[in-house]
């Protein structure tokens, strides 16, 4: 666990409980949904979908009066926090003091939300023209007033674009003005300095960062493996700290990082927002920057992050379960949809080995999933749906084995991720498994009761070989038995010892010749070669009916059996050794249309997925009229 330690305290917090506080209560968003901002927040969800823009709308609304804010798209409305009286600001936020100017004017200068730059407000005399406008909340919060005086200084903003710029070297100004973050860091006491440069230690092997506070003035940040040779004063600091190399020379990720850590160290703010906080970094130090900032959000600081990072989420999650995760998904141009996930869920997905090694929660930051049995089945699919829907971003997870996969689907049916599962014919071989499958996607009893019927259908026809015709296929087995025992018996041997030795070969010969003669005489395997074309025309009728029902909760099966059947028409048997390297060899060559396998199966699952037609070549059949 990452301690939140000082840091807040350090940055002015105040830990008592009968002050005022500035919160978020509530944000209304664009499908009417009421959403309670918790400690941290974190939006989650595919690209494009607006959280980024969920952000920029809290921005505007807490920080712009409604005459000069930007149109709102994700968020409608939000409540946060008033307080009572000025003085209850003023107790609570010390540095929204104003004084006059060498103009004799009031003026209150600070650091932009963005962080980036002085954000002066000069007006109306303080403190007397702002008493009497806290006797009328709702109207002052109507027009935005209290949003465009005051919430430049309460809420912070980390961009994707700024970050890079907030620890750069910077001047460091008048005595009395905090011009940059480098200033604001300069001002904490050096324990705290140290603990930033420990934070950053930690996820770049064993990397750290010291503020070179050398030149008057001028601050800049220095990098390093060890500053304990480095004298505190500053004068005889120089020949030693002018060694280490700066941090502006270094890369993308280690600057964005220190831009977060030293944002959120010296912050007085009780609102931040950060957006896409994973942008520049791998995954180790991803995850780290989650456990950060989960440790940053308590009860004197809000957090909003929007992520389209795994990583990030099980840092989060791996420091905090207070967390509120809102996953949003674009319906159109003008609507979003909005569901909250529970925390414990996710973490349980994330603590999971099987579920982690699957990736199934990268899932959250797709628009659609589709899940195979295995790595095969998943490489096929996913090259085959990209020749047939170029436009469309899949997310492909690898289960093992069928169970895993509806396992998988009733986990995103909890997150609101549209997926979809491809299982092969033998699904149906065994009635408690397939039943316990239908449990787990939530059909109803009628639904099960019917799918159990048509699947024991189909069992006994793969049950009931004549037996005549089992006798006729296991023939050649038998034949082949009897003429290895004849050949033995005849064979004149030297001595024992040699014929002990021929006796145990040919029993080993026998017991494998049993062994490749028992599925010759079983249907199941040749429904598993060949799937609805092994049926009787009443089972085919049947199977019809449960796959069209299965497919309505996002199951597919197989028809033509397995995976491998779906590429025989294209001259690649199921057989073929190197069966994956020939499909997709072959598959580059193919162009997708209706009537042929294995478009007009994936088809399916595509106009599933996404409701729409007219992907494969308009002059087949179209799928739906193919039979």
């Amino acid at each position: 666990m990452i301690r939140k330690a000082k840091l807040g305290v350090v940055a002015g917090m105040s830990a008592e409980s009968n002050k005022y506080r500035y919160r978020l209560e509530s944000l209304t968003l664009n499908d009417k949904k009421k959403v309670e901002p918790g400690a941290l927040t974190v939006l989650i969800g595919p690209n494009n979908s607006g959280k980024s823009q969920a952000l920029k709308d809290i921005v505007e609304m807490t920080t712009k009066g409604t005459a000069q804010r930007l149109p709102s798209v994700i968020v409608e409305d939000l409540r946060f926090d008033l307080p009572k009286t000025l003085d209850q600001l003023r107790e609570a936020h010390p540095e929204f003091e104003r004084k006059r100017d060498r103009n004799g004017r009031w003026a209150y200068h600070g650091l932009k939300p963005t962080l980036d730059g002085d954000h002066p407000l000069i007006g109306a005399e303080w403190p007397d023209n702002f008493e009497p406008q806290f006797s009328s909340p709702e109207i002052i919060r109507g027009n935005g007033w209290f949003s465009q005086e005051f919430g430049a200084g309460l809420v912070g903003f980390l961009t994707t674009e700024n970050r890079l710029q907030l620890v750069k070297e910077a001047p460091s100004g008048a005595p009395s003005t905090v011009p940059n973050l480098l200033k604001a860091l300069y001002r904490l006491p050096s324990a705290t300095r140290d603990e930033v440069g420990e934070h950053i230690a930690n996820a770049f092997d064993g990397q750290r960062v010291k503020l070179d506070m050398s030149d008057a003035s001028t601050f800049r940040l220095r990098v390093g493996l060890d500053f304990s040779q480095v004298p505190p004063d500053p004068g005889d600091a120089i020949p030693f700290i002018e060694k280490y190399r700066q941090l502006d020379d270094q890369g993308d990720g280690i600057r964005s990082f220190t831009g977060i850590v030293v944002a959120l160290t010296v912050l007085n703010r009780p609102l931040v927002l950060i957006d896409e906080p994973e942008a520049f970094l791998g995954p180790p130090q991803a995850q780290a920057i989650g456990r950060f900032i989960a440790s940053m959000a308590g009860s004197q600081r809000q957090i909003v992050v929007a992520t389209h990072s795994t990583d990030v989420l099980r840092g989060l999650l791996s420091e905090t379960q207070d967390v509120k995760i809102l996953r949003i998904d674009r319906i159109d141009d003008e609507t979003n949809s909005f569901r909250e996930l529970t925390s414990k869920m996710l973490k349980r997905i994330s603590d999971n080995p099987l579920m982690n090694s699957a990736r199934v929660l990268d899932a959250l930051f797709y628009e659609t999933t589709i899940v195979g049995e295995g790595d095969t089945d998943c490489r096929f699919y996913e090259s085959a749906m990209r020749m047939l829907d170029a436009n469309k971003q899949y997310h492909f997870v690898t289960a093992i084995g069928k169970q895993t996969v509806v396992k998988i689907m009733a986990v995103y049916d909890e997150t609101g991720v549209r997926r979809a599962g491809i299982v092969d014919f033998d699904v149906l071989r065994r009635p408690r498994e397939w039943k316990a499958a239908l449990g787990e996607l939530d059909f109803t009893e009628d639904e099960i009761k019917k799918l159990t019927e048509w699947r024991d259908a189909i069992g006994d026809f793969a049950n009931q070989q004549p037996a005549e015709e089992a006798i006729k296929e296991m023939r050649p087995a038998a034949d082949g038995i009897l003429k290895s025992i004849e050949a033995f018996e005849n064979e004149a041997f030297e001595d024992d010892e040699k014929k002990r030795a021929a006796a145990e070969a040919l029993l080993v010969k026998l017991r494998s010749i049993l062994k490749e003669a028992k599925p010759t005489a079983d249907r199941w395997n040749d429904l598993k070669a060949r799937g609805r074309r092994a049926l009787d025309r009443r089972r085919q009728v049947v199977f019809d009916e449960l796959s069209s029902l299965t497919a309505e909760r996002g199951l597919f099966i197989v028809p033509t059996g397995a995976l491998e059947s779906l590429m025989e028409e294209h001259g690649v048997g199921r057989n073929n050794q190197n069966w994956l390297e020939a499909s997709l060899s072959e598959l580059r060559k193919l162009t997708p249309v209706a009537n042929e396998q294995p478009w007009e199966f994936l088809e399916r699952v595509r106009t599933r997925l996404s409701g729409v037609d007219g992907a494969v070549d308009d002059e087949k059949a179209h799928v739906a009229d193919a039979g």
